[in-house]
């Protein structure tokens, strides 16, 4: 039997660079294919911080500190990235009661349209009143919006989690765990309708650009998956 084709995929990375992303990389990318890259190391620490943090709001409450532990498994300098971010989350979300919501729908990409979205969803949890939050973790240094519409990875978050939130209104806090800043903004259910329109903007301009096959040299040359080939290294 024939196996059907993998629907395309969209990531943060894309709509943020749909624009000016290397054409050739961009559809391979966008066409689900699988390139050379190496492991994302830098998950491992935020897949320990994300594991623990949701343990830590099973039950509706403040965060229980003793669900947060520092893997023996991670570098040194790994582990002392977890410790200061479990520091800073404690800091921050110590004293707000939450409970941690069911993520087994959030942790894989989600058809949308004849399109896979992608991304990370940190934390989606409820308050004690059942109102919507989603927290997302910063751990390097990347400039901080929280406002959809400046933060791909946000944008897509929100657009994933629609369907839960229903016609309420999400709170979205973007904390700095390595710098200890936070930033926020809250998205009503009327709004998100302007947000699902820079998101089919942004797929019309990939599957525009995805029809031209050239290679274009640049920056993100550097960490490309997909070189092995590329006419611009011939």
């Amino acid at each position: 039997m024939t196996e059907a084709p993998a629907l395309p995929k969209v990531t943060p990375y894309l709509i943020e660079r749909a624009e000016d992303l290397c054409p050739r990389r961009l559809r391979l990318a966008f066409q689900n294919q699988k390139g050379d890259g190496g492991a994302f190391l830098r998950g491992r620490v935020r897949d320990a911080l994300i594991e623990d943090a949701r343990a830590a709001h099973a039950e509706l409450g403040p965060p229980n500190p003793a669900s947060f532990h520092v893997r023996t498994e991670l570098l040194p300098e790994e582990q002392a990235v977890q410790r200061r971010a479990i520091d800073h989350y404690l800091a921050i979300f110590g004293d707000e009661p939450v409970r941690a919501i069911d993520h087994d729908d959030f942790d894989r990409p989600v058809e949308r349209q004849g399109v896979l979205v992608g991304g990370w969803i940190d934390l989606a949890c409820e308050g004690p009143d059942g109102e919507p939050e989603l927290r997302q973790f910063e751990l390097w240094g990347r400039p901080m919006f929280a406002e959809p519409a400046d933060n791909m990875t946000i944008l897509l978050a929100v657009l994933r989690l629609s369907r839960w939130v229903g016609d309420r209104a999400l709170r979205i806090r973007l904390a700095d765990l390595v710098g200890g800043r936070v930033v926020e903004s809250t998205v009503p259910a009327p709004a998100r309708a302007q947000l699902v329109d820079l998101y089919e903007q942004r797929i019309a301009t990939i599957t525009g650009r995805t029809r031209r096959a050239e290679a274009i040299a640049g920056d993100h040359c550097t960490a490309c998956p997909y070189v092995p080939g590329c006419p611009a290294f011939r």
